[in-house]
């Protein structure tokens, strides 16, 4: 039920902040997003068990389809919309960014929906912050350009 929550809540967010001009580019960004998502939980909980999902409702890959299709698809995308031009503001958007996320982890991991067994928050950061830096490195070099 926590991962529907979020889904809705981030829906809302989008819904309200989402320019459906900018959409049919930027959800390129919302691909790789998931795809790296993708990666990273299924060697992580699949493969390894290293972490775990409670109660993910529909379970997509090792993920939860609402946390992919909530969080990560809707940040994904307000990231490349709303990434800044300025070079100087770009390093703290991505700061603000990747922490936002984290945060949303530490959210779930504090509500019992995430669960970690030979994981920490920290294993988590040296993820989400690099996550981060590739999805507004390919918005700067591939979406930028289209």
């Amino acid at each position: 039920m926590k991962y529907i929550i979020l889904f809705i809540a981030n829906w809302i967010v989008f819904l309200l902040l989402v320019d459906f001009k900018k959409l049919k580019i930027n959800v390129f960004s919302s691909i790789l997003a998931i795809l790296m998502v993708f990666l990273v939980d299924y060697r992580n909980i699949v493969l390894k068990n290293l972490y775990y999902l409670n109660d993910p409702v529909i379970p997509l890959f090792g993920s939860s389809f609402f946390f992919v299709f909530g969080p990560v698809f809707t940040i994904s995308i307000l990231t490349a919309q709303y990434h800044p031009k300025s070079n100087k503001l770009i390093v703290l958007y991505v700061l603000v960014i990747a922490t936002l996320y984290s945060l949303t982890e530490l959210l779930l991991l504090k509500s019992g929906a995430l669960v970690y067994v030979d994981w920490s928050f920290f294993d988590s950061l040296l993820i989400n912050y690099p996550t981060i830096i590739v999805l507004s490195w390919f918005y700067m070099t591939v979406l930028k350009r289209v």
